[in-house]
């Protein structure tokens, strides 16, 4: 039997029964350095046969199998592709000598080969996202390729190494975002998906593409603006003044349908607001919204920027705070600290708004969260030291302090609300007497919660 004779029998035995070809491998990989190339094409085919059920078995195959990703007859190196194709599924780690030649098959010349290329690291890159990372700089080439399914192919396997592996993708930014100006929206998705996956650890190295990724806030494909504004919101803690522009339009996806994209806008605006308040302050009565939204996250963010409203503009917030008391046994430890650090803003300067608040504020001592524990000391111990400096200045005229005069009391007045956040009550603080602001009856209230707290 010649050697092609002999090679299609393997191939054929090989897919009916890849099991009982185990052992026939050897001479499978015999026939790989035949002449004739008919020979090479079906040896090559009964081992992809067989690594179709036991990649296992096939795994020493590989090595003499790789020269025939180049072979010259296309037939030939589809076989190989699916070869390596095969045992990638199964066993990823093995291939990762060849990944960067079943890449360059992505620009094959022949288009059934091109076709199984690129399903094949499609596949690879998600099963297995580190069997690519040597790839990168290949793939990245591949997005300027006149086929849009190879760009397309070559922008997935990348968002899938960038979500595990940034450091991987960090390099070719400017390729990906080469790919934002697609017109392709499957592939501007992908794109602003790798982008996002990168800002993770390398936010700097995606800032210049802040304006693209702005622009795609308003993108008609759902996936992109929720990777667009994930995206926003990552580069926000380094660069809030870049991402400040465009919280009008993160505003705009407080209602949209996607969690993710909910999320994203939300968490941008809470950490903006942590370096610019009054940047978010436009935003309040959608934030406020948002604060009680079902996706954990939108609050989250929601309650981050809603809280450094307060703590800056307390008058802003004021009118939330039922909200703020409501969301103090949210489920998300996150969600109860925002909420007990805004009643504790509006209560440094409103400390009569937050009265209805303080008996919940004294279960918050017993909280899972220590920070919320500790946010609950601190909330209660300004509004006690806000109600009793109120609760003197109030009584003092009465105490035979008119002497002072007018311009005296203005000046009291003002120290005092300069200094309400941080100074602390005297010792026989609980001897004054109470005035008919109740403010007295939250000091109590405030001072009861802090000495349990204390013991």
């Amino acid at each position: 039997m010649d050697e092609v004779a002999r090679a299609v029998e393997l191939r054929e035995r090989a897919g009916a029964e890849p099991a009982m070809m185990v052992s026939e491998t050897d001479e499978m990989v015999s026939l790989l350095d035949a002449r004739d190339p008919g020979a090479r094409c079906q040896a090559v085919w009964a081992l992809a046969n067989v690594a179709h059920d036991l990649p296992d078995a096939v795994t020493d195959c590989l090595e003499p199998a790789y020269d025939l990703l180049f072979d010259e007859h296309p037939e030939i190196r589809m076989n190989a592709v699916m070869l390596f194709m095969h045992v990638g599924d199964g066993l990823p780690s093995e291939i990762r000598p060849a990944t960067d030649a079943l890449v360059e098959r992505m620009r094959d010349r022949d288009p059934d080969v091109r076709e199984l290329a690129t399903g094949s690291v499609m596949r690879i890159s998600i099963v297995d996202p580190a069997a690519l990372r040597g790839a990168t700089a290949t793939l990245a080439a591949r997005l300027d390729d006149a086929a849009d399914e190879t760009v397309l192919a070559a922008i997935k396997a990348l968002a899938n190494i960038a979500a595990d592996h940034p450091e991987a993708v960090h390099p070719h930014v400017d390729s990906v975002r080469g790919a934002l100006r697609h017109s392709a929206p499957e592939i501007v998705r992908h794109a602003t998906k790798c982008l996002n996956g990168v800002a993770i650890d390398y936010p700097a190295a995606v800032r210049p593409a802040a304006q693209q990724l702005r622009s795609r806030l308003a993108h008609d494909d759902p996936q992109t603006r929720a990777y667009a504004a994930d995206a926003l919101h990552r580069l926000a803690p380094e660069f809030p003044d870049t991402v400040a522009p465009a919280l009008g339009e993160l505003a705009a996806l407080f209602t949209d349908r996607i969690d993710r994209a909910r999320t994203g806008a939300a968490l941008a605006h809470g950490v903006v607001s942590a370096a610019e308040p009054s940047a978010v302050k436009p935003f309040v009565e959608d934030l406020a919204l948002l604060f009680d939204d079902e996706e954990p996250g939108a609050r989250n963010g929601a309650g981050y920027a809603l809280a450094n409203v307060a703590l800056n503009f307390p008058a802003t917030a004021r009118p939330y705070t039922d909200l703020f008391e409501r969301r103090l046994t949210d489920d998300l430890a996150e969600v109860r600290r925002h909420a007990v650090t805004a009643l504790d803003g509006v209560g440094r300067e409103y400390p009569e708004a937050v009265d209805s608040a303080v008996a919940e504020l004294q279960e918050r001592y017993e909280d899972d969260d220590e920070g919320v524990r500790d946010a609950a000391a601190k909330a209660l111990s300004n509004v006690e030291v806000v109600s009793y400096e109120r609760t003197v200045d109030q009584a003092a005229p009465d105490a035979g302090t008119k002497s002072t005069g007018s311009s005296d009391s203005e000046g009291a007045s003002a120290s005092t609300s300069e200094s309400s956040a941080t100074t602390q009550p005297s010792d026989d603080a609980a001897d004054e007497p109470a005035d008919s602001t109740g403010a007295t009856s939250l000091q109590d209230a405030a001072r009861s919660a802090l000495e349990r707290h204390d013991e």
